[in-house]
């Protein structure tokens, strides 16, 4: 081979490098660049465990523990397995998915695939329980071996055969900690996002899209029970553990999805107020002689309070609260929810 031709073999390899090393940066920028953050309005309810109570961040759709579920270091545990696991009962009235016109639904968790598998365990539910469920919106990372499924069924005859949404063999249900989140837009569409990207599956890589018939529609899901870990039928419970539950009163895109992947489990509500963090760091709450007192607010300044116990049941609320006001609470642990022009402030105090 002559020195001219070893030279220009030299240069287009070396160009290939180059354009290789810029398509690659051009890549990792995209994905950098890819990530929007979701308005903080479209949220609607937030449970992320981290006071270890069942309380919603940001509304008012606060859980009820069965008997052997536990929260333990900002963990939601359903792994009882010699109780068949526990399950968090969530007041279905308050969400009220049938008035959503689009909605998210969002959650951190870790299956136990061999506990679950090969039973049609549901991970979340909404709907009417009993033997047989009906008017429901479910989700199950893995039911049936690798089956996974978000379905509605809005039927009372035969609902498990009058389901829609999606449908198909996916092993997404390891023990792993996993992101997942169902999508259903205005126009009926339904996806699923896993760990920050739309699910691709098969050997032609389909999208886990589906679009519901016209029957099919949040306006018809039943608002009478709602639960994690805990399926609408007389099926197994859900055994894992949980780190965030969230929903959300829009489709969120993907570039919102892979935000919140990037977020991690550990988050809490997104608020329009700056330094909210520090913000919450102000507020103590003090109770002497029965009377409860903020000293971060203006005593002739009212604002909404609502108390919660360990357990997450409300013990006392009060729109107009004043500083000073008479409280009549049992020694223990409490939680405060701080209402402040428009946004909240959760303080946690000891009687």
């Amino acid at each position: 081979m002559n020195v001219h031709l070893k030279h220009k073999l030299k240069n287009n390899n070396a160009m290939k490098r180059l354009i290789t090393t810029f398509t690659s940066m051009l890549c990792m920028a995209t994905v950098v660049f890819s990530q929007v953050k979701p308005a903080a309005n479209d949220q609607r309810h937030l449970w992320n465990f981290e006071d270890d109570t069942p309380m919603d961040q940001i509304g008012e759709a606060h859980g009820e523990l069965d008997e052997v579920a536990t929260i333990h270091n900002g963990v939601l545990d359903l792994s009882d397995t010699a109780k068949n696991s526990g399950y968090l009962i969530l007041p279905a009235d308050v969400i009220n998915l049938k008035d959503y016109k689009a909605a998210s639904i969002e959650i951190w968790c870790l299956p136990y695939t061999s506990l679950n598998s090969p039973n049609p365990n549901m991970l979340w539910s909404f709907g009417q329980a009993g033997s047989v469920g009906r008017n429901y919106l479910f989700f199950t990372p893995g039911r049936w071996g690798t089956g996974v499924a978000a379905r509605m069924s809005v039927g009372e005859d035969a609902p498990w055969s009058n389901e829609d949404g999606l449908s198909f063999n996916a092993n997404i249900g390891d023990s792993a900690w996993h992101h997942y989140v169902i999508t259903i837009d205005t126009n009926n569409i339904m996806k699923l996002y896993v760990d920050g990207a739309l699910l691709k599956y098969g050997e032609d890589s389909t999208a886990a899209i589906d679009t519901l018939d016209a029957n099919h529609v949040l306006s018809k899901v039943s608002n009478e029970s709602a639960f994690l870990g805990k399926s609408v039928y007389a099926d197994p419970n859900w055994k894992g553990l949980i780190e965030l539950y969230a929903i959300w009163g829009t489709a969120l895109s993907e570039e919102n999805v892979l935000w919140l992947y990037q977020q991690g489990a550990k988050r809490g509500a997104i608020v329009n107020v700056k330094n909210p963090s520090s913000q919450s760091q102000q507020f103590t709450v003090v109770v002497k002689n029965n009377r409860l007192y903020i000293p971060a607010l203006a005593n002739n300044n009212p604002v909404q309070l609502s108390i919660y116990n360990a357990m997450g049941a409300l013990v006392y609320r009060n729109l107009k609260f004043y500083n000073g006001d008479a409280v009549n609470l049992k020694e223990g642990m409490y939680i405060a929810k701080i209402g402040l022009n428009n946004n909240y402030v959760t303080v946690k105090f000891i009687k």
